[in-house]
């Protein structure tokens, strides 16, 4: 069986909609200190101090895997 490469979107399209068919926007890479990473206001994901703890006992009891 002869594997073939699979093509990924790394653009801004992914997460925004193109204003027209064949306008992608280019990901830009930056490295930013600790100091300079701003935490979003705005972000949903928050966890409480007790939530921490019971994620952090489930991935020394488990592992730490990345979801596909």
């Amino acid at each position: 069986m002869k594997i073939r490469p699979i093509k990924v979107r790394t653009d801004s399209a992914m997460r925004e909609p193109a204003q027209s068919v064949g306008e992608l926007k280019a990901t830009t890479v930056q490295s930013l200190s600790i100091r300079q990473i701003k935490l979003n206001q705005r972000n949903s994901r928050t966890h409480s101090a007790k939530q921490i703890r019971q994620i952090a006992n489930s991935i020394v009891a488990f592992g730490f895997t990345n979801p596909c």
